[in-house]
């Protein structure tokens, strides 16, 4: 496309890029970041000094407990939480509204009860698959705590929906308040195993604040009235028609991200899985950069459903695609530096395989800002295609690879992951191209 045709573009759609931002949006995405950092900073703080107290083979099983947790919660939500926010603002009928939030947190109470009943049984199924967790009781409370996750979850997005961001922040403050404060008191009161690390990260904190937050806030939803049963059923699964291909996605990604723990688990040593799963949790920070910046985003492009406001936000991201990169790149240095500080000597061999996870996942989420545009153009399946590629591609490697152990795991990990999210990359330029070509013609014409 002729760059004087650009321009002309670009300045007739400087109003609509600029009529996307809504007022106070700035704040209340800051709002949402601080209060995520600190629930982070709770979490990371408990894993880091639980990391030094157990040493690398205890840490393991609490890695891959949380590794179970984080997997587990993804398909129990099943992307109802997301089809929440979406079904309560595009209805604007109160009593439809109130039968879509009565359907869903009905069912996910009853997924916490269901779960509770049948954990520890799912436990000892489990230690088949992971001899290397002797113990059934951390992974019965790794199921409980995914359950409650994910009715957590749900009761963020509600008030997400109803767009109460203080609220919706003063849960997460909670959230972290009670981390740190039930760990507080578990230094104090006895000694640190894995087991109490689960309990204070998870199972505790969230049974106070769910006992709150659905118990009492919204207890006249959860009120069983006859005639309303078929009407929240419907609510119900269509929203989780609706989430069905989101979850698909963060579900694969997740498999993905939890496989080399897994295989660890299976056919290395316990010493090798603590030193991937402490270079894990250091990962894991960049997942704040990721929310914040998906939070911004990901509202902006699905406002995007012109071929020269598509192009207009193309441009945009590649103009802050180099200060993006430097900004991780020195998170990534960062991280190496507190990382060789913090945990000691025991964990040095760690500081490698973090380089190989943290620089490989700097570079996909550079890409990944540019693979948003599949909400532009409607197709999210793509994204799950993608991540269920590339989940079956990383399986298979490791499974045949002679020797597995952290390092070689981290890099053929990291390779899979660039692999998957370039091939996104190009498939979306290839529509960009389009999109250009039939703005050119239009212009022309």
């Amino acid at each position: 496309m002729p760059r004087a045709s650009q321009s002309i573009v670009y300045k007739n759609l400087a109003g609509i890029c600029a009529g996307i931002r809504g007022p106070g949006r700035v704040a209340k995405v800051s709002q949402v970041v601080v209060a995520n950092g600190f629930n982070n900073l709770a979490s990371f703080a408990i894993s880091l000094h639980a990391a030094r107290e157990l040493g690398p083979e205890q840490f393991g099983q609490v890695g891959l407990v949380l590794a179970i947790v984080s997997v587990g919660v993804v398909f129990l939500d099943s992307g109802v939480s997301i089809a929440l926010v979406r079904e309560y603002n595009t209805d604007a009928d109160r009593e439809r509204r109130a039968l879509l939030v009565g359907g869903v947190l009905k069912a996910k109470l009853l997924q916490v009860i269901l779960l509770a009943a049948l954990a520890y049984p799912l436990a000892h199924l489990l230690r088949y698959f992971l001899p290397v967790l002797n113990n059934p009781d951390i992974l019965t409370a790794g199921i409980v705590s995914a359950a409650l996750l994910s009715l957590w979850t749900s009761v963020r997005s509600l008030e997400q929906a109803r767009r109460d961001y203080s609220t919706f922040t003063r849960y997460i403050y909670l959230f972290g308040g009670l981390r740190f404060g039930v760990y507080g008191i578990t230094l104090v009161l006895g000694k640190i195993t894995p087991m109490s690390v689960i309990l204070c990260l998870y199972l505790v904190p969230l049974a106070l604040l769910l006992f709150y937050t659905v118990v009492l806030r919204e207890r006249t939803a959860l009120r069983i009235h006859r005639i309303d049963l078929a009407p929240e059923a419907r609510a119900l699964w269509a929203a989780a028609r609706y989430g069905s291909w989101v979850a698909g996605a963060t579900l694969f990604l997740s498999l993905f991200s939890r496989v080399p723990l897994l295989v660890l688990a299976r056919r290395s040593t316990a010493r090798e899985l603590g030193l991937y799963s402490a270079a894990l949790t250091f990962v894991a920070g960049f997942g704040l950069i990721w929310d914040a910046i998906s939070t911004v985003i990901v509202p902006e492009v699905s406002a995007l459903q012109t071929a020269q406001a598509r192009l207009r936000f193309r441009a945009l991201l590649l103009n802050k695609l180099f200060l993006m990169f430097t900004i991780l790149a020195s998170a990534v240095g960062a991280c190496m530096f507190a990382q060789g500080f913090l945990l000691g000597p025991a964990y040095q061999g760690s500081v490698a395989i973090f380089f190989i996870l943290g620089s490989s996942t700097a570079v996909c989420m550079c890409i990944s800002v540019n693979n948003n545009l599949v909400h532009a153009y409607g197709i999210p399946q793509t994204m799950t295609y993608m991540n269920l590629g590339r989940l079956i591609l990383l399986g298979c490697v490791v499974c045949l690879w002679p020797h597995p152990n952290a390092i070689n795991v981290a890099i053929i990990w990291g390779l899979t992951m660039l692999a998957g999210d370039t091939g996104l990359y190009l498939y979306i330029s290839r529509r960009i191209s389009a999109d250009r070509a039939s703005l050119a013609v239009a212009i022309t014409g």
